[in-house]
């Protein structure tokens, strides 16, 4: 997600290791953007929230037609051709809640800087299972995007 200078990506991870898959563009957003990665672990759970759930969730807060037609976007190119399913498995979302977490993406260990022009798209995979965590409250005061992830 990215409003302005704010750039958001999301990583879920399953069972209890934060491992999570990356492109070196992720980690390595243009000057002047900031970038933070929200980390959340992920179980399936029969009696669980399905994704369908959270999306009516979100929607019921949302009142911009243009940010509705976004947020569907989103969920159709993330699920891709698996939509139709993954709307409906169902995962432990006190388990989501109690696990999220906030990191710089300037502070993710990443590949060396010095990359060849003709080497492109890089993608590589980093645990941060005990990796130092950004601060909510420091989110909140950089307004905009940055404050609106929050859980509440």
């Amino acid at each position: 997600f990215t409003e302005n200078i704010q750039r958001l990506e999301v990583k879920t991870a399953s069972g209890r290791t934060r491992i999570h898959r990356f492109s070196l563009e992720q980690l390595r957003p243009l000057a002047g953007t900031l970038a933070i990665i929200t980390s959340v672990l992920m179980e399936r759970s029969a009696g669980g929230q399905c994704i369908n759930d959270l999306v009516d969730s979100i929607r019921g807060r949302v009142a911009e037609p243009e940010l509705l037609l976004r947020l569907d976007a989103v969920v159709a190119s993330t699920l891709g051709n698996e939509w139709r399913s993954a709307l409906y498995d169902r995962f432990d979302s006190q388990l989501a809640a109690e696990t999220i977490r906030f990191l710089g993406a300037q502070t993710i260990p990443s590949v060396p800087t010095a990359i060849p022009p003709e080497v492109m798209d890089i993608h590589f995979r980093v645990d941060l299972t005990t990796h130092p965590l950004t601060p909510p409250e420091g989110l909140c005061q950089a307004g905009g995007l940055f404050a609106a992830m929050l859980p509440r």
